[in-house]
């Protein structure tokens, strides 16, 4: 069974910084209007504008939050001889899954054991 394709739209505000929306489509729902709906709602002319779209990388967090591209994850069962800090931020390289990068190099998400978001994506500036 392959995992649905789903994507998030970041919206920030270009003055009020702080305001940030997050809209979760997937293929099917973008492809029936569901971002042009966003878009036409007067996203854009209320001052907003799209800063990311991130695909899903088809994992869960331990508390079954999804995980998407440039998600900042912690990982919270760390194997005993791998030498890596506990935060990364989510990589999306290829068809084959997500990676996050670990000091010098890449791991597979999916090998990661227990992990958490503890931020939807980098900070917005």
């Amino acid at each position: 069974m392959s995992t649905q394709l789903k994507f998030r739209y970041t919206f920030k505000h270009k003055i009020f910084k702080k305001e940030v929306s997050l809209y979760h489509f997937t293929l099917e729902e973008i492809e029936k209007g569901a971002l042009i709906q966003v878009l036409n709602s007067g996203m854009i002319e209320n001052g907003y504008e799209l800063i990311s779209r991130d695909q899903y990388v088809g994992v869960k967090d331990i508390n079954s939050k999804e995980i998407y591209e440039r998600d900042n994850i912690k990982c919270l069962k760390l194997e005993p001889g791998r030498n890596y800090t506990s935060n990364s931020e989510v990589l999306f390289l290829n068809s084959r899954g997500a990676y996050v990068e670990i000091g010098d190099g890449i791991t597979f998400l999916r090998e990661l054991g227990e992990i958490e978001i503890i931020e939807k994506q980098r900070s917005f500036k």
